[in-house]
């Protein structure tokens, strides 16, 4: 079986193409969209938005036509021509893997009745995909990042602060820091492997902590946040109690709405920060089970089986 992922959010394609790789699959990653943040890929085709797209749709084409699956990421948008051509023309069984913002904007959201099987990378997606099978994001092994010394780090990385919740978490620790000696790090705009390096520098992480009822995007676990797990970092995010049972087990430091919930959750990790240690490794061993690139290939290839005609 040969599967092409097309586009690749987050690197979560790779991390679910070396884990098909492992399992017995041929597996490539092609990327099509140019990322902000640098991750593995097998191959480029880059659309630039001008008339040379045209021929650059085509290569696409002709790249797809050596595969038994498609498999796109990120959603249909209007111009994905390529993915109709292959799924109409060739014959291609198209899965399309849905991980957020096409949905809640809406712009992947076109040629659904071309999509032969729909996958959702968090389970509030469901919502919108009720057809689909949520499947969670792989996460490659990564080494433990040694604990750090000194000063309490507290790291926070927006991509967007309304969603992230950066004034709220600013906010909360306000009111904490006449009483503990702690420093807050807010890092904006970097690289994937900086980020990382930010992360084994830190001894606790605060995710998304925005209001949901104001952003309309509900408390789920971002790769961000897996990715600090798996370092060894305890997290504190924004979980809806009704996501919950998708991550049975997870130690995240969940929080409910509101500033006082929030500064509830900081205040513990600033009192006992001897604990944090542990917290990091409970969360990197529940990473390792749960998110394994090749238990989650499997789970994917068992899709594929009932759901396309191979």
């Amino acid at each position: 079986m040969r599967v092409l992922h097309v586009e690749n959010p987050a690197g979560v394609p790779y991390a679910l193409s070396r884990g098909q790789r492992e399992a017995g699959a041929e597996s490539d990653v092609l990327e099509t969209w140019k990322l902000p943040y640098a991750y593995g890929h097998d191959l480029e085709n880059y659309y630039t938005g001008g008339v040379k797209d045209i021929l650059r749709l085509a290569r696409t084409v002709n790249i797809g036509r050596r595969y038994d699956i498609i498999h796109l990421h990120t959603g249909l948008p209007r111009k994905r021509l390529d993915m109709v051509a292959l799924r109409l023309f060739f014959g291609k069984p198209l899965v399309v893997h849905y991980h957020g913002s096409e949905t809640r904007k809406g712009y992947g959201m076109y040629y659904r009745s071309l999509v032969d099987l729909r996958l959702v990378s968090t389970p509030d997606l469901l919502g919108y995909h009720p057809d689909a099978f949520y499947v969670p994001n792989p996460m490659k092994e990564m080494p433990q990042a040694p604990w750090p010394t000194g000063r309490l780090r507290i790291l926070h990385l927006p991509t967007n602060r309304e969603i992230k919740g950066t004034v709220r978490l600013e906010a909360a620790l306000e009111g904490l820091k006449a009483r503990y000696d702690f420093e807050l790090v807010v890092r904006e705009g970097m690289t994937h492997e900086a980020a990382l390096k930010e992360m084994a520098c830190a001894h606790l992480i605060v995710d998304e902590v925005g209001d949901t009822t104001s952003t309309g995007v509900r408390g789920r676990l971002n790769v961000a946040a897996l990715e600090a797990m798996m370092l060894g970092r305890p997290v504190i995010t924004n979980l809806d109690q009704d996501m919950m049972a998708y991550y049975p087990g997870c130690p995240v430091q969940n929080i409910s709405q509101g500033v006082a919930s929030l500064q509830e959750r900081l205040e513990q990790a600033l009192s006992h920060p001897e604990r944090l240690a542990e917290i990091g490794r409970k969360g990197r061993e529940y990473v390792l089970s749960n998110h394994d690139p090749k238990k989650v290939a499997e789970m994917v290839y068992k899709l594929y089986a009932a759901h396309l005609r191979l």
